[in-house]
């Protein structure tokens, strides 16, 4: 039994109409060791909803001749979300089979196969002023963070200066 693994990086927030959200997909076809042979005639097929996604650029399918075993192919598709909302990704259809078909002779009957990627889950899209809303808290506390952080570096720093000056200058009589 072969397994498919694919991973993805997600969408962000931002205005929609006006974010061009990366989804990628890295399809890994997995076998378990007494078995690892190359996949043949990989298909992928990828789909997001066109009510909600408009693809800018890439396509929603991909072909690969063969992918090496425990090796991985990349396909991208860059998407422009047209409403905000949270959806949820799609997985990615994979197909393949273990012996390449154009093989001379009938040694090994091919074998077609077919599996998922890992879905993205949830994909958030929010207005630029509500991202603004939500990430501007966290820049004043990282603001905050790093100050103190400062002054624990740079007050010991000044003291051992301060004390390093004293005893190093010369006594007077």
């Amino acid at each position: 039994m072969a397994l498919a693994e694919a991973s993805a990086l997600g969408c962000a927030a931002a205005e929609p109409g006006a974010l061009r959200a990366r989804a990628t997909r890295q399809p890994r076809l997995l076998r378990p060791p007494a078995t690892r042979r190359p996949a043949y005639g990989v298909e992928l097929t990828d789909a997001w909803d066109t009510s909600s996604f408009k693809v800018v650029s890439g396509e929603s399918t991909a072909a690969f001749k063969s992918i090496a075993a425990g090796e991985s192919a990349k396909h991208t598709m860059v998407l422009r979300p047209l409403k905000e909302g949270v959806f949820t990704s799609t997985r990615a259809n994979i197909t393949y089979t273990t012996v390449p078909e154009d093989q001379p002779g009938d040694e090994e009957e091919p074998e077609y196969r077919e599996a998922l990627s890992s879905s993205d889950g949830l994909v958030q899209v929010v207005t630029s002023a509500e991202f603004r809303r939500r990430s501007g808290a966290l820049t004043v506390e990282y603001l905050a963070v790093a100050l103190l952080a400062a002054a624990v570096v740079v007050a010991p720093l000044l003291a051992a200066n301060s004390a390093s000056k004293r005893l190093s200058a010369p006594k007077r009589a």
